[in-house]
């Protein structure tokens, strides 16, 4: 995360805990800016814009591959 502000960082961590749907499509699909799950999920950049193209973004009935990572981090969290 060396080229995004503290700040920005921040902003981004924020937003994929609340909202991890807005996180893939509003910064890492439409940016590529997808450090925050890269980070997390210990995934690369086409990892993790396979994840969220496949899995938050997709509108398949279908079951795709959660990282276990996702559920300790993100369902653990107090609203």
């Amino acid at each position: 995360m060396e080229n995004i502000s503290h700040i920005q960082q921040r902003r981004d961590r924020l937003l994929a805990k609340r909202n991890p749907q807005a996180y893939c499509a509003d910064r890492c699909v439409a940016t590529g800016n997808c450090d925050v799950f890269e980070d997390i999920f210990k995934f690369s950049p086409q990892e993790v814009m396979a994840f969220c193209e496949e899995c938050v973004l997709s509108e398949d009935e279908e079951p795709c591959d959660v990282p276990d990572s996702f559920h300790d981090h993100f369902m653990s969290l107090k609203p």
